[in-house]
């Protein structure tokens, strides 16, 4: 037969937390605006980052999509990751999440991707000479 003795209560707090994390603020590629033309190198984005523990970031040009690495705040795409993409136009989206596993809305921008060379032009002299002071000087002929 029990004794019938009774312990004393024992207590915890717990949060629970089912907050998302702000959505990350996008303030552009690089030192430049948000809509520059780059080319095939690292392409890096600086993001604001509240309250993540973990950012997650992809740039995706409609068929192939690439993870980026956080540091600091900025975003960076390798540019072996980005040789990868098409050219055009380029989307790129972020999210964080916050210990208790809450996950951002994602904060999104685009960029275009050029890697092609402009076509060379076409420069037509004709019959124009240029001599210049030092050429007239000398006997050309």
């Amino acid at each position: 037969m029990p004794a019938g003795n009774v312990s004393t209560a024992s207590s915890d707090t717990v949060t629970l937390d089912t907050a998302a994390p702000t959505t990350p603020n996008v303030t552009g590629v690089g030192s430049a605006a948000a809509k520059e033309v780059y080319n095939r190198s690292d392409l890096t984005y600086a993001v604001a980052i509240d309250d993540a523990t973990t950012t997650s970031a992809t740039l995706t040009d409609g068929t192939t999509t690439i993870t980026g690495t956080e540091s600091g705040g900025t975003i960076t795409f390798t540019s072996s990751a980005v040789a990868t993409l098409d050219d055009g136009s380029l989307t790129f989206a972020v999210t964080s999440t916050d210990t208790a596993g809450n996950v951002s809305t994602a904060s999104s921008d685009t960029v275009t991707l050029d890697t092609a060379a402009p076509t060379t032009p076409d420069v037509t002299v004709g019959d124009l000479v240029v001599v210049n002071a030092k050429e007239t000087a000398r006997d050309l002929t």
